[in-house]
C-alpha cells in the first residue's frame, strides 16, 4: 500500500459547484468570438449568434439590409463583457484555489488521524503483549 499526500502533479481545476456572488453568466465560447468581433470589428459571422446577443442585451437595433448588409450598435453591457469575464474568472479560480486547499487539508488532517490511531493501537499492543509475558 502506498500512500501519495500532497502530490504535486497537475491537476485542472474542478469548478462544479461554483455559484458567481455577483451572478454574473458567462456566454458560449462561440457567443464570446461573436461579441469580440462585433466589438473590435464592427461585423459578425453568423445572423442566429447575432440575433441572440441581441436578446440577451449585448447588442441593441440589429436591423438587416439586403445581400447580407447588418447594422447595429454594441451597447455598455457588451463592451463591459470582457471586463466582467476576467473578474469572474479571477474570481471563480480563487474559489477553486481555496477549494483545492481545503481539500488537502483534509488529507493530512485523514493522514495524521490514521498515523495517531496506529501509533496507539501499536502502543496499546506492545503494552499488552509486555503484560502477558511478565
Amino acid at each position: 500500500m502506498s500512500v501519495h499526500v500532497g502530490s504535486k502533479r497537475e491537476v485542472a481545476p474542478d469548478f462544479s459547484g461554483y455559484v458567481d456572488e455577483y451572478r454574473f453568466t458567462p456566454l458560449t465560447p462561440s457567443l464570446e468570438r461573436a461579441l469580440a468581433q462585433m466589438v473590435e470589428t464592427g461585423s459578425f459571422d453568423r445572423r442566429d449568434e447575432a440575433e441572440e446577443l441581441e436578446a440577451m442585451g449585448y447588442i441593441s437595433d440589429l436591423t438587416f439590409y439586403l445581400a447580407g448588409v447588418a447594422r447595429f450598435e454594441v451597447t455598455s453591457k457588451g463592451r463591459r463583457y470582457a471586463e466582467e469575464l476576467a473578474s469572474y474568472r479571477q474570481r471563480r479560480d480563487r474559489w477553486a484555489a481555496d477549494r483545492e486547499a481545503e481539500r488537502r487539508r483534509d488529507q493530512w488532517v485523514q493522514f495524521a488521524q490514521g498515523l495517531v490511531t496506529a501509533l496507539l493501537g501499536a502502543a496499546i499492543g506492545a503494552a499488552a503483549t509486555l503484560a502477558t509475558v511478565r
